[in-house]
């Protein structure tokens, strides 16, 4: 089996000099959000309906975060991102609405 030759890309992240662009200078290219911390999961949640309602309250908290990050890529005008946060909060809030199901009388 041959090998083709290694060739740089035009895309490449290096500087003309050939040298790596340094950490500070990538992340400042990018917005970051701190996540809130979760609270750990209760050890002591081990039946069904404890079990059913932390699931149920980690589940509409991360909702939460994914509809506030769409709020701030709407704001940022970038659509694209916005979409897909607006699947994954789609998909969350199916489970968590099989989950609570499981919490019904």
């Amino acid at each position: 089996m041959t090998r083709l030759p290694r060739t740089r890309s035009s895309t490449s992240t290096r500087s003309p000099s050939g040298q790596r662009p340094s950490a500070g200078s990538r992340s400042e290219r990018r917005v970051s959000l701190q996540a809130p911390r979760r609270d750990e999961y209760p050890l002591d949640a081990v039946a069904g309906p404890e079990t059913v309602e932390a699931i149920s309250d980690r589940l509409a908290a991360c909702g939460s975060s994914v509809r506030a990050a769409i709020e701030l890529a709407l704001e940022l005008a970038d659509q694209d991102t916005a979409d897909l946060f607006i699947e994954v909060s789609r998909a969350i809030d199916k489970h968590l609405w099989f989950v609570e199901a499981h919490l019904q009388p």
